[in-house]
């Protein structure tokens, strides 16, 4: 599944739990999600809450937040995240690594947009705007892991 598609379906899951807030208080009772999935006519409503609640409910105060929802849906689906962000680094690093150290320098990206059909100084630009978004460290070398926080930036839930 493509990082685009599981990003959708994130969001997705999100929506869908933060519908159940009837009261409108920004935040979801394990009540409201037990009463919403009824009337979905989930299979079962109950243990389906509970275990989103024991999962999600990080501070265990009763209440899932907004910011709970989101960590436990990208937590839920780390692995298809993982392994959609492995693929598309693997695919800029096969398109502008010409050397194959897993790494890209800003000669071969600018390289690359060269070869795209960019002006050179539309290529310099583009070149510059993502190294200065995206080598955090500022060494010129953009590497798998800096890829990967850039790329997935949007899909990352705190640390533990």
């Amino acid at each position: 599944m493509a990082l685009y598609e599981i990003s959708q379906k994130i969001n997705d899951d999100i929506n869908e739990i933060i519908r159940t807030d009837s009261d409108f208080n920004q935040s979801i009772t394990l009540q409201e999600l037990i009463a919403d999935l009824k009337n979905k006519k989930a299979k079962n409503p109950i243990g389906t809450a509970v275990a989103v609640f024991r999962d999600a409910d990080k501070n265990k105060n009763g209440k899932l937040t907004y910011e709970e929802i989101r960590n436990w849906a990208i937590t839920k689906n780390s692995k298809a995240i993982d392994d959609a962000l492995a693929k598309e680094v693997n695919d800029i690093l096969r398109a502008m690594d010409k050397d194959n150290d897993s790494t890209v320098t800003a000669g071969e990206m600018l390289d690359y947009y060269i070869k795209q059909g960019l002006k050179l100084n539309d290529a310099y630009e583009m070149t510059k705007t993502y190294f200065d978004q995206v080598d955090k460290d500022s060494d010129g070398v953009l590497t798998v892991c800096e890829f990967k926080k850039f790329i997935g930036a949007d899909l990352q839930a705190p640390s533990q």
